[in-house]
């Protein structure tokens, strides 16, 4: 066994004079941050704590020295700043009032390490060896591995990499990630500086936290990676889960295949500029691009749900095909790539087979496709006998979208077009069901009627081996959304506010009025304030008063009947004219009989 007081703080090697670290230049004798643990601390009468590594509002992950096996250690220590100091001792002092919050937060910290613990050897997660209660507070030891964050090894590529060599760096981590989630973790903090990659190629995800870390406004001051932090973070009552993860990994990979970082996901709800990944790297295939895209989408409903979605799109063609396995539990050294097996081992059973490349496995392909060609043909007849008598009316929609009597049944290496029609007659076709699997996502549309499929997912033609998974996006109707209230505000603040709020200028329409009020704001609206309103469908007026005319006691020659019921109640006739902010309506009010 190593004696300690040989080791440098700085990098755990042995050094043999008290001054600075002639392997890393680590020096003891500089002042030392007191919120950190001192020097040569020993946690459990075995590890002795050197340098601070790194520190969020969690905790403080430290370089440690295991002295029973003689080896480096990372060490974690549960320390929110917000909620409790350090004693000079070394231990933890919870600040008044925050007893609950520091031990819940605790509590769910701890369950992470013991899950982690669980995992054993999980192919891209650094193993938890180790953890105790010390100090007022809990510890996590982790193995030590050496690896660099993924953000510094893409800058030293030049910023981005191919497809193919992505691929072999995400596929396995994608698998992790779903065997982590299955356990019941979210990660939440996935981003190029958690993402560790080792001198053999292999990805090793690290930073796990609790849910407080990773959501804005939350009990302790929070870790969110702009660019790749799920929107769903930003807000305390958001909804997260395994797609929050979806978000982030898709973020990294589109960072990894562009070399350009994402916008932060906040700024995307008004002015969503994310380009396409095909459209920044042309050697990016189609369908990658699509998954990605579809990963990151702002809206959660829209967004692939899980990792497992994720891996069936990366495996549509060919030119994306790989070889996929369940991340196993090796007992390999932690710096042997995942991949790498000792020459007494079965190999894994794949989750998905790859192209075969023998002579054999060609004909059999062949002959599986005459075959179903030759099927196809007959089913084809019968179906077309059978629907030709049954065809309904072509259109039954107030959207104007057109539901056909039946789809024309294309079944190859192509996913069909589902668009425009419902989900009953996609469900109730028995040749959709025995070559694809649905997946119904219902989301307002103000273009399509309830109930039609408006877009898919892979798009239609896309290539798709038999048995993928088709998303299918449902209308539920023009959306809803609350008025504003813009009453007291300027035209042109009006205006900016129902724009934010997800108004066209389809929408709303400015009316000018004889009634008392500030000159130039607006007086009403003819929707009450919250009341719910269908995007580009419900017509919203803007009564503000008229700058032209200062009196009402004349009214207009050219009097015209309203045009609808809501115009009639508050008008007696109204004159065109027209501004800057589009068409305008003056509307005179009636005369009492005192007037008359």
């Amino acid at each position: 066994m190593i004696d300690s007081r040989m080791l440098c703080m700085g990098c755990m090697s042995r050094k043999g004079n008290d001054g600075p670290c002639p392997n890393c230049g680590f020096d003891e004798s500089q002042p030392h941050d007191n919120a950190f643990l001192p020097l040569r601390t020993v946690l459990s009468g075995r590890y002795v704590v050197g340098r601070s590594l790194s520190s969020n509002g969690e905790s403080i992950t430290y370089l440690g020295y295991d002295c029973q096996t003689d080896s480096p250690v990372q060490i974690q220590e549960y320390m929110p700043a917000v909620l409790c100091n350090r004693r000079l001792d070394g231990s933890v002092s919870i600040h008044e009032g925050s007893e609950t919050n520091y031990k819940t937060l605790l509590l769910e910290y701890e369950g992470i390490l013991k899950t982690l613990r669980r995992q054993g050897r999980l192919s891209g997660i650094i193993p938890v060896v180790d953890m105790f209660h010390e100090k007022n507070t809990v510890y996590g030891i982790f193995q030590r591995i050496q690896a660099v964050p993924l953000g510094k090894f893409l800058t030293r590529c030049g910023g981005e990499l191919n497809w193919s060599r992505v691929k072999k760096l995400f596929i396995p981590l994608l698998n992790t990630l779903a065997s982590i989630h299955d356990a019941g973790i979210i990660h939440r903090g996935i981003s190029p500086e958690t993402l560790l990659i080792d001198k053999q190629g292999c990805l090793w995800l690290t930073g796990f936290s609790t849910v407080a870390l990773r959501t804005s406004q939350s009990e302790i001051e929070p870790e969110l990676f702009s660019g790749y932090s799920a929107p769903e973070q930003y807000d305390p009552s958001g909804l997260q889960g395994p797609w929050t993860d979806v978000y982030a990994v898709g973020a990294v990979m589109y960072k990894a295949l562009t070399g350009t970082m994402p916008p932060q996901s906040t700024t995307r709800r008004i002015n969503d500029n994310l380009l396409p990944c095909d459209q920044m790297n042309s050697s990016v295939p189609q369908n990658v691009s699509d998954v990605i895209a579809s990963a990151t989408e702002y809206h959660v409903n829209r967004r692939l749900q899980s990792i497992e979605e994720m891996l069936s799109g990366f495996l549509q063609t060919a030119e994306s095909k790989t070889s996929i396995y369940v991340a196993n539990k090796a007992d390999e050294p932690l710096d042997t790539p995942a991949s790498k097996k000792r020459k007494d081992e079965p190999s894994p059973a794949p989750v998905n087979k790859v192209y075969s490349r023998s002579r054999s496995a060609l004909y059999a392909v062949l002959s599986m496709l005459i075959t179903f060609a030759v099927l196809g043909y007959f089913m084809l007849r019968f179906i077309d006998s059978t629907t030709s008598a049954e065809e309904p009316s072509s259109s039954n929609s107030s959207s104007g979208v057109n539901i056909a009597a039946g789809p024309t049944i294309s079944i190859g290496n192509k996913v069909p077009n589902f668009i425009g029609l419902t989900v009953d007659i996609i469900q109730g076709t028995p040749l959709y069901n025995d070559n694809y699997l649905f997946s119904i996502r219902e989301e307002e549309n103000d273009e399509y009627a309830e109930g039609i499929v408006f877009d898919q997912s892979p798009a239609p033609e896309a290539p798709m081996q038999n048995k993928g998974t088709v998303v299918l996006y449902v209308s539920k109707g023009a959306p809803m959304i609350p008025m504003p209230n813009v009453a007291g505000r300027t035209i042109d603040e009006a205006i900016q506010i129902l724009n934010a709020a997800g108004f066209s200028s389809e929408n709303y329409q400015v009316i000018e009025s004889f009634e008392e009020g500030e000159e130039g704001k607006v007086l009403r609206t003819n929707i009450a304030p919250d009341t719910p309103v269908r995007k580009n469908k419900d017509k919203i007026m803007l009564i503000i008063r008229s700058k032209d005319m200062s009196s009402s006691s004349s009214e207009p020659d050219d009097i015209e009947e309203p045009e609808d019921e809501e115009e009639s109640s508050y008008s007696s006739g109204k004159r065109k004219s027209s501004t800057a902010s589009g068409s305008v309506v003056i509307i005179i009010p009636r005369r009492s009989s005192d007037d008359d």
